[in-house]
């Protein structure tokens, strides 16, 4: 049966002129659970017809509200992307084939109506990758390469930093927690992408982005997402999910009122930034986690890290900044967890080995 023109209004999800980080919590989300709710079929259209500009996260962001309803049971799920040769959306046209946005889509098996072209984007630093205990080693070596390639003035401490604290243990937590045990069967969806943006593409509203400008006016900047559809990060620390939390930490978090931050999910992510709050065994090779990216890209790098899980969010700016964005925990529920580094490409060798000596000599103290 053809794909009418009443079909696509009944199944249709509207995607915002410009989709990025606010409009899609303030757009994008609430049109994607009344559609949930109305809808009788389970069928959906993502319409990105009117998009003139979207953010790479949010786009990915895109493909995870797809695998949502397809772990739902939904039955027909398409993006529709309008005309390719309007003048208006050449921009998008060209950030979409350039990183290869409809070929991943359509590798996850959603139906869209354009083809992939092949592009070459000079912002590229690590183009979308599937992050599978085979791939972690390949994308934690490709970053730092690409990273050496366009930035040869960059410390070799912070192409550590960027390799190893933040791309290795942001993308060991996605694989060791995002999903449970019993998901074997469905595919998940654990991503990774990082971008250059150039200093003269500062351009939106965004705190973080006005605070480089500010600061760093004539400097470009790593944008970094790793992003899942998992079970999200509260759901992840109860104790049905921690069978592989060794005794003496689980023993550390039980001495704490750790019960009754499980229940509120902003509290969960805010302990799970916190010091000595990691899941996993310490020792001198493996550092603290999600704690230790905190302290990489915001101390270290002088950046800022954004995490999302649930209906919660955790914002962490560069130490002695104030800003207007705070944490949230009443945000449009969304599935998994999703992580975002911005750091400004600026010598920051001094601050990164005072973060690695002070991780270090606290890991030591904990053997």
């Amino acid at each position: 049966m053809p794909y009418t023109r009443a079909a696509f209004f009944r199944d249709r999800i509207p995607v915002p002129v410009r989709l990025d980080f606010h409009s899609f919590e303030s757009a994008f989300l609430p049109a994607f659970h009344h559609h949930i709710q109305e809808s009788r079929l389970h069928t959906a259209t993502f319409d990105l017809r009117e998009v003139r500009e979207a953010d790479l996260p949010e786009m990915i962001l895109l493909a995870a509200a797809a695998e949502h309803l397809r772990a739902k049971g939904w039955t027909t799920i398409r993006f529709h992307f309008g005309d390719l040769c309007s003048a208006e959306r050449t921009h998008f046209v060209q950030f979409v084939q350039n990183w290869g946005l409809v070929g991943f889509l359509a590798e996850r098996g959603f139906d869209s109506d354009w083809d992939q072209i092949s592009g070459v984007d000079p912002t590229i630093v690590l183009p979308i990758r599937e992050l599978t205990p085979i791939t972690l080693g390949t994308v934690v070596e490709d970053i730092g390469t690409v990273l050496i390639s366009l930035c040869p003035w960059i410390a070799s401490k912070q192409v550590l930093s960027i390799a190893t604290a933040l791309v290795g243990e942001i993308s060991e937590n996605a694989l060791d927690h995002a999903y449970p045990p019993s998901a074997a069967t469905r595919r998940p969806l654990r991503v990774i992408s990082a971008r250059r943006v150039l200093a003269k593409r500062h351009d939106t509203k965004e705190y973080w982005f006005t605070f480089f400008s500010y600061f760093h006016e004539f400097t470009d900047y790593i944008e970094l997402a790793v992003i899942d559809g998992g079970v999200g990060i509260a759901k992840s620390l109860r104790p049905q999910w921690r069978a592989t939390i060794s005794r003496k930490i689980r023993e550390e978090q039980l001495r704490e009122p750790f019960r009754a931050k499980l229940e509120d999910e902003l509290a969960c992510l805010r302990w799970v930034l916190s010091k000595n709050r990691s899941s996993r065994v310490r020792d001198l090779r493996r550092g603290y986690g999600l704690y230790s990216a905190k302290q990489h890209a915001t101390i270290g790098w002088g950046g800022v890290m954004c995490l999302r899980s649930g209906h919660s969010r955790v914002i962490r700016l560069p130490e002695g900044a104030s800003g207007t964005i705070s944490d949230s925990d009443a945000l449009q529920p969304f599935a998994g967890t999703q992580v975002r580094f911005f750091l400004p490409l600026v010598d920051r060798s001094r601050e990164i080995q005072e973060v690695m000596d002070s991780l270090e000599k606290a890991t030591g103290a904990s053997s």
